[in-house]
């Protein structure tokens, strides 16, 4: 509450970014100026440091996430666009249990939508247990080396940023 003010002026400096001085954009600008605030640490008013060691490595490792999501979203599409256009298509669709080592509702959804969302994948079930995830793949030559992509290209980065 104390930076009201500095919070009202980054929504206006994010309406101007947006060159939009409409309601939705002054609240949008409000709530990513709150954001940046509560990631600022303050002594009598004067800004001393971003946040504590451990709330910026969490977000360059969530930032991190997103952007090999995007890179492994890219590769997976490109993978499956030369599937469907191959001569002869030849593939193998199969349904394998993933484990899982994610264990809160939030590293759950992670995984399974960033699952859901690289092309060629689809997340299926995820039991109460959360020990596996059930996960059908479009060309599954190698079912062991699938579950080991799937460990080591996405769920090894969710852990990292949730749990740093």
């Amino acid at each position: 509450m104390r930076h009201i003010g500095l919070n009202v002026a980054l929504a206006l400096f994010w309406a101007t970014l947006n060159d939009n001085y409409s309601l939705p954009t002054l609240v949008v600008g409000y709530a990513v100026g709150w954001v940046v605030l509560s990631l600022v640490h303050t002594k009598g008013g004067a800004v001393v440091g971003l946040g504590t060691r451990r709330q910026m490595r969490r977000l360059w490792y969530g930032i991190d996430y997103v952007l090999h999501l995007i890179w492994e979203i890219l590769l997976a599409g490109w993978t499956v666009t030369r599937l469907v256009f191959r001569w002869r298509m030849g593939i193998r669709p199969g349904i394998i249990a993933v484990p899982a080592d994610v264990k809160g509702d939030g590293e759950v959804t992670a995984l399974a939508n960033s699952i859901t969302l690289t092309p060629g994948t689809w997340t299926l079930d995820v039991p109460a247990d959360r020990r596996v995830l059930w996960v059908h793949a479009l060309d599954l030559q190698d079912p062991e080396q699938t579950k080991t992509d799937i460990k080591q290209r996405l769920e090894r980065f969710i852990l990292r940023a949730s749990r740093c």
